[in-house]
């Protein structure tokens, strides 16, 4: 679907309508489709969200107006957009041949009403419809056992760490970590209830990590720890939003093993059980012995507005003990070395576990 200024012919004579440039640029990133969703037929999400109001609801695609590295908005990702023909003096303008209107759009992220006629009306909206038009690229699903097999993450890409929506200082990360051969499009049920309720729409933000699930499980921890650092770096490099030190990590199955390496303290544990020297006498260049050392002598940070840490943490059907079925592999993980909790749930469980602890965390705030 196009949108651009110009006259549109009508039953009873012309509208000529204008639609302004900066309508289609979005912080970093310009609007380049625009698609209706209020018809699409949705399977495959337990719940469909909807509100009623004015206009049309729409998918936006969009790209970067700069190219950026890092932490950013999913490149897949649409926005939820809706649209809004306005008309000043309608009844005036309707005794003429030709109309004059102004074509308004809305990102329904940050605004859920307008104003017309000097009374605020809601904005119709269909995030549900946004997501599941996201979640219908195949390239999603494709990438699953290729992030397994073959390692696409390792590849040249702009960043392992996504987000559905611009960095909202004050809004505290919510980071969720997918499981083996999986990706983040498996989390969306879950994005699709948290997002529908407000109080936790306005407190949190949703953070996505990506990576080759086919790699030792502690080589990913330490990407995810890397990229959760130079998020918060990047986003806050004086560490003057608190939000940022109350980050939440949320792992399924091998993700909650990524997860719990954020906030346990191995000591040499994990090294004395695979070596019989120490690190240092390891005769390697300094790149590969930093890369040990950040992978296998984990520290949690402290807790600090510029820290990375996560304060809290869970992990969804995950095997701290091992996993005796992988692969014919019986040895329990290394990861294994601290007490978690974990919820051992199915998906609809899980997912209102986790609903109810953000909310009452929100209410509690």
């Amino acid at each position: 679907m196009e949108f651009k200024s110009g006259g549109y012919q009508l039953p009873f004579g012309t509208v000529q309508v204008v639609v302004s440039p900066s309508a289609f640029e979005w912080h970093n990133r310009r609007i380049v489709a625009l698609l209706p969703v209020q018809d699409i037929a949705i399977r495959g999400l337990a719940n469909r969200y909807r509100r009623p109001g004015i206009g049309a609801p729409l998918a936006a695609s969009t790209q970067p107006i700069v190219a950026e590295q890092g932490m950013q908005v999913a490149p897949r990702m649409k926005l939820p957009m809706t649209a809004v023909l306005r008309l000043d003096a309608p009844r005036r303008q309707l005794a003429q041949r030709e109309l004059r209107a102004t074509l308004d759009l809305y990102n329904t992220y940050d605004v859920a009403t307008a104003t017309l006629g000097g009374k605020t009306v809601p904005l119709e909206a269909d995030d549900t419809a946004v997501l599941a038009y996201v979640l219908a690229s195949p390239e999603i699903w494709e990438r699953e056992l290729k992030a397994f097999f073959s390692g696409v993450f390792s590849e040249s890409t702009p960043t392992q760490l996504a987000s559905i929506d611009v960095y909202r200082p004050g809004r505290i990360p919510v980071v969720f970590v997918h499981g083996t051969a999986s990706s983040a499009g498996r989390w969306g049920d879950m994005v699709n209830d948290l997002l529908d309720d407000p109080r936790v729409r306005e407190r949190y933000q949703f953070w996505f990590f990506s990576y080759d699930t086919g790699n030792p499980v502690l080589y990913s921890a330490a990407l995810l720890r890397e990229a959760l650092r130079d998020a918060v770096y990047k986003l806050d490099p004086a560490g003057v939003d608190p939000a940022l030190s109350e980050i939440v990590v949320i792992g399924h199955s091998q993700g909650g093993l990524l997860t719990k390496a954020m906030v346990v303290d191995t000591g040499d544990r994990v090294w004395s059980a695979i070596a019989n020297k120490p690190l240092d006498q390891i005769n390697l260049s300094p790149e590969r012995r930093e890369l040990l050392r950040e992978a296998i002598f984990i520290k949690p940070q402290m807790c600090a507005a510029s820290s990375s840490s996560p304060r809290r943490t869970a992990a969804v059907t995950s095997p701290n003990i091992g996993s005796p079925n992988s692969w014919g592999v019986s040895s329990p993980s290394p990861c294994a070395l601290s007490r978690q909790a974990s919820i051992s749930h199915g998906t609809p469980a899980t997912s209102r576990s986790i609903h109810a602890t953000l909310d009452q965390a929100a209410c509690s705030a």
